[in-house]
């Protein structure tokens, strides 16, 4: 069925579902780049939260290694308090890294790598360094075990290594949530943009389709109902053949000026 012989509850109505349509395809797509943006903001907070936490375990593995020094060099009970500490709060920021990350595959394993290492370390390095400096003939041995190129380092290298790759991940991960965040700003706003003014657009051309529709003919009838007031019955009645309520109209008209001529028919007869 065409458009024009649509009954004109119908056109509003399709007009109506155009304009509606249009507002409910902008809306859904703002949804889901509002949606995506929320989602990039969190994962940067977790992400710039693991960076924290990896630059603290950072510090805090240097921290563990100068108390060692101080404690082998020295023999003060003070450095393996200090050195204690700093581990608790070393595999703190690992434990709060794993929270923040468990479903990173490459963190994780860098988190296990980390865990290792640092138990190694403390196993044969801090251990058994306390136990070579409690003898005055080892200590030497135990201060060669955390000098330049000693076995400490090489648990360090480990350790360091790990912490490098988890930081270089997360700030893949900032980065890449922010251009996710930043893209769908973007999108926003083009789609209120484009959405807005092509609501307008179809506002526009509905109005000016249904006006073409309904207020011209009807203005066309308005005439033609006139002039055969008037009594011109040569007048052409317009859209006779629509089937909508401007048709309906225009044959009632027509039967008006059909009555009309047959009367003057009769009257032309009887003379």
């Amino acid at each position: 069925m065409k458009f024009t012989n649509l009954k004109t509850s119908r056109k509003l109505g399709v007009a109506f579902f155009a304009i509606v349509a249009t507002i409910v395809a902008m809306c859904a797509v703002i949804f889901w780049n509002l949606t995506l943006t929320t989602n990039a903001q969190r994962d940067r907070e977790a992400a710039t939260q693991a960076f924290a936490a990896a630059k603290e375990a950072q510090y805090r593995l240097s921290r563990q290694e100068n108390s060692l020094r101080g404690f082998l060099l020295t023999g003060d009970v003070y450095y393996v308090e200090r050195l204690e500490s700093h581990r608790a709060d070393f595999d703190r920021q690992l434990d709060i890294l794993q929270a923040l990350k468990s479903d990173d595959t490459r963190i994780v394993v860098g988190i296990d790598s980390a865990r290792s290492a640092i138990n190694a370390w403390w196993t044969d390095v801090v251990e058994e360094g306390k136990r070579l400096a409690a003898d005055p003939i080892t200590r030497f041995r135990a201060v060669e075990m955390s000098g330049r190129n000693g076995i400490a380092d090489t648990f360090m290298e480990q350790i360091e290594n790990a912490l490098d790759g988890i930081i270089t991940r997360v700030e893949e991960q900032i980065t890449i949530a922010g251009d996710v965040a930043e893209a769908a700003g973007e999108s926003t706003e083009k789609v209120l943009y484009v959405g807005l003014g092509f609501s307008v657009l179809i506002s526009l051309g509905l109005g000016f389709l249904l006006s073409r529709m309904i207020a011209a003919p009807v203005t066309a009838l308005t005439g033609v109902m006139g002039r055969l007031a008037g009594g011109d019955n040569s007048v052409v009645v317009p859209a006779v053949s629509r089937r909508d309520e401007i048709g309906e109209m225009a044959r009632a008209v027509e039967v008006f000026k059909q009555a009309a001529l047959a009367k003057l028919r009769a009257e032309a007869e009887a003379a």
